[in-house]
């Protein structure tokens, strides 16, 4: 093949003239060779098959005359850097949020977790016993008292935010926080319940805000454990600073309906346990302690009680029975209503009966109840029912009101296996209420 290489030489090979030419005379001899490449094509193809060339002659293209011009050495361009790419960033669909990604979550309990958890108790029976015992042998003035509580609230609430900015302090700054606020709230409870300074009503409406702010805080830092440190000493100690059963069962009732008003119970099932775990103590202690008199006001705060409850387990995920522990904490808030309409008057525990049975089978009739928890809250209901019946009903009509709950049983269940123990285990209950030996003859 011969060279068709035309000489060129330029001054300065990098100046954009020179570029150009040189593109240009790279451009003439690839044309050359093109045509010299298909000139030799047509002579090897014409004596082998001739028949396929018939229509038309090879174009032969002549050789250049004279010997090819020596080839010019090309000099290599200078080299480039290369830069890496920007990333692109990632834009998610429109009308989508953009997935976040998801921390690992931390073991629920740990050994750091724990020893802080005894630590915030500790912390706190010395707040209860400065403000109990000190009051009780004389020791120091009410206003140091009460003063020397706040500060020591304020300075671990403040040392537990100063504390969550430093490495490795997340779970001693919650402690400490939930230290302070813990002792913030018994410090309003002593001031409203042994103190008197401050009427009941602000006392609680005070010790509302401080458990929000509490919980605020805990949403913010996303740690169900400062909510659960945060209640669960509070159930313990509250008591001996009431003074009052009324009090008590109010700061009792505040605690509970702040739990609601953060953040989904199905995201801290563990806190409304606790919750539902302290009120439930609380009140039904205080239901069984009621006298006569205190019996309805008793009643209305069980009933409260297993409001909050019962709204806490109409949460999506309780009802898809993907939360058992709020389930759980749902029928445990019920308890206290069945033990205060013992002491209470019939009309006053029949009306609690009802409403009841009506919350609990309205709990059960939600859209998108898994057949399991709903088996569960007609059950809790039926024995509601029960207990309501054998308390307020009258002795005439007894027997015949639970048959005629078997029956409502039987249709409400269809072919449900529970319909097949709720029938005849009504029918023995009205059976047993009309023996000689029972209580209601």
């Amino acid at each position: 093949m011969p060279q068709n290489t035309p000489s060129y030489n330029a001054p300065n090979a990098f100046t954009p003239d020179a570029r150009i030419a040189r593109i240009a005379g790279e451009l003439d001899i690839t044309v050359k060779r093109l045509q010299w490449m298909q000139a030799q094509l047509g002579e090897i193809a014409r004596p082998v098959a001739p028949v396929l060339l018939t229509s038309a002659a090879p174009r032969r293209v002549a050789a250049p005359a004279g010997p090819p011009p020596a080839p010019v050495p090309l000099r290599p361009a200078a080299p480039v850097p290369l830069r890496p790419a920007a990333p692109i960033p990632f834009r998610p669909a429109p009308g989508r949020p953009p997935l976040a990604p998801r921390p690992a979550k931390p073991p629920a309990f740990t050994v750091a977790r724990v020893l802080a958890g005894a630590g915030v108790l500790v912390t706190l029976i010395g707040v209860a016993f400065l403000l109990v015992l000190a009051a009780q042998a004389g020791l120091l003035g009410p206003a140091v008292r009460v003063g020397l509580g706040a500060a020591l609230a304020t300075g671990l609430f403040g040392a537990g935010v100063w504390l969550r900015g430093r490495p490795g302090g997340r779970t001693g700054a919650a402690a400490l926080v939930a230290t302070g606020v813990a002792a913030a709230y018994l410090d309003t409870v002593a001031v409203t319940g042994i103190y008197h300074w401050v009427h009941p009503t602000i006392g609680l409406a005070l010790a509302g805000l401080i458990a929000l702010g509490g919980l605020a805080l805990a949403a913010r830092w996303r740690s169900q454990w400062l909510g659960v440190a945060l209640f669960a000493p509070t159930y313990v100690l509250a008591p001996p600073l009431a003074d009052d059963g009324y009090l008590l069962g109010g700061f009792t009732l505040i605690l509970a309906i702040a739990s609601l008003g953060i953040s989904r119970p199905s995201a801290w099932p563990w806190l409304h346990v606790v919750r539902a775990s302290g009120t439930s103590v609380t009140l039904a202690v205080l239901a069984l302690a009621a006298g006569p008199a205190d019996a309805l006001p008793i009643l209305g705060g069980t009933v409260l009680g297993a409001t909050i409850g019962l709204l806490a387990a109409a949460d999506g995920a309780a009802r898809a029975g993907r939360s058992w522990p709020l389930v759980s904490a749902g029928i445990v808030t019920v308890t206290p209503v069945l033990l205060a309409a013992i002491g209470a008057p019939d009309w006053a525990a029949a009306g609690a009966a009802l409403a009841l049975v009506a919350s609990t089978v309205a709990l059960g009739l939600l859209p998108g109840t898994n057949a399991s928890v709903r088996a569960v809250w007609f059950g809790v209901a039926a024995f509601a029912a029960l207990i309501g019946t054998a308390v307020a009903a009258p002795a005439v009509w007894f027997a015949a009101i639970v048959l005629v709950l078997g029956a409502a049983a039987l249709l409400a269940s269809g072919r449900a296996p529970s319909g097949c123990w709720a029938g005849p285990g009504s029918g023995l209950w009205a059976c047993w209420s009309r023996s000689p030996g029972s209580r209601r003859r």
